[in-house]
């Protein structure tokens, strides 16, 4: 026979192992960005911080966003520069660009140190001190290959578990793609790494520029977190226990 505190537990019992179900089919939903506006994004990354127009930026680097993130950049080979860029045909600016997505005035890094061989240091790796939702951030192949088709690459990491790849294919004209992706389970974005995989019209596919980095920051949840999920069955158990020692003191 159940006594009303038997009842209880075993429906707090039920309550725990239905959180703890839940907790362990938790996974990572991605989904590709091709705009920011799709992005939403509440943080961004300006790298005009890493120096002037053509500013040689070390192998590996650090920057923070607006909002605070810190973040870890790497080249694939040797190291790379800060363009500033300009409208095609003006000359005034290490980097040249269609002007669309990727703006005159804009800060952006390109995978080039003239003095390296090769020179196209692609690709590039940026990391996230606290993971996000998601990021991205137009790119566009090398200035003299403006008006030539190119692929580009994005990679998307849980620390070392990769989530997702996504290829865009530029217009005719080799315009700037958007390059995004989103998490809509959780924070849980740690590191991009963005790359051009195919030039038809150049053997250089890794010289590049990125423009300002765009990331969508979490904010409040009612939903807990795998953490909070331990503390609520922790606090389930010792309930039920206390419920146990009364039913068994009658």
């Amino acid at each position: 026979m159940l006594f009303p505190e038997d009842t209880l537990l075993l429906k707090f019992s039920a309550l725990a192992t239905a959180l703890v179900t839940a907790a362990s089919l938790h996974g990572d939903v991605i989904t590709q960005i091709t705009s920011p506006g799709g992005l939403a994004s509440n943080d961004s990354v300006n790298w005009s911080q890493l120096g002037a127009d053509q500013t040689t930026i070390p192998n590996t680097f650090s920057a923070v966003s607006v909002l605070g993130n810190a973040i870890s950049g790497s080249f694939a080979t040797s190291t790379g520069q800060v363009a500033t860029v300009c409208p095609v045909g003006t000359g005034t600016c290490s980097w040249n660009t269609s002007g669309t997505g990727i703006n005159a005035g804009d800060t952006a890094i390109w995978t080039i140190n003239p003095s390296a061989n090769p020179s196209n240091d692609g690709p590039l790796t940026l990391a996230f001190g606290t993971g996000v939702l998601g990021g991205g951030a137009w790119l566009q192949a090398n200035e003299t290959d403006i008006f030539a088709v190119f692929t580009a690459q994005l990679n998307v990491y849980n620390n070392a578990t990769l989530l997702a790849t996504y290829t865009v294919n530029s217009d005719s004209n080799g315009d700037p793609v958007f390059l995004g992706a989103l998490d809509s389970t959780g924070a849980n974005v740690t590191s991009m790494i963005f790359s051009v995989t195919a030039v038809p019209a150049d053997a250089n596919v890794n010289d590049f520029a990125l423009d300002t980095l765009l990331l969508t920051s979490p904010v409040s949840s009612s939903t807990p977190e795998p953490a909070s999920f331990g503390l609520l069955t922790a606090g389930l158990a010792g309930l039920a226990w206390k419920l146990r020692r009364r039913t068994s003191s009658k």
